[in-house]
């Protein structure tokens, strides 16, 4: 019998997956709109340096660093939560 936890934790990651790309998007629109260069394909250390730069202009913009913390908080969970998806499979696997 296969055991049902891998699909679980699957499932319980995609909703945190997806509020983490609302959060970036909603991020990557606003420092577009104000003149960065966000682009399709960016290096890692391109995206450090955007979430850098919005978190030190949002306040001067009226914008809310939650967009950041949440993005970054939910991608967080969504990883622990494919981790826990992927070693639950190896484990079924042995």
């Amino acid at each position: 019998m296969v055991s049902p936890w891998p699909l679980r934790f699957f499932l319980a990651a995609m909703p945190f997956a997806a509020l983490a790309t609302v959060c970036a998007f909603q991020m990557l629109y606003r420092m577009k709109s104000i003149g960065f260069t966000v682009g399709l394909w960016r290096s890692l250390r391109k995206d450090l340096d955007l979430y850098l730069g919005y978190w030190n202009i949002a306040p001067k913009r009226n914008w809310s660093r939650l967009v950041l913390i949440v993005g970054v908080a939910s991608f967080g969970i969504a990883m622990v939560f494919m981790g826990l998806a992927a070693f639950s499979m190896q484990h079924i696997a042995h």
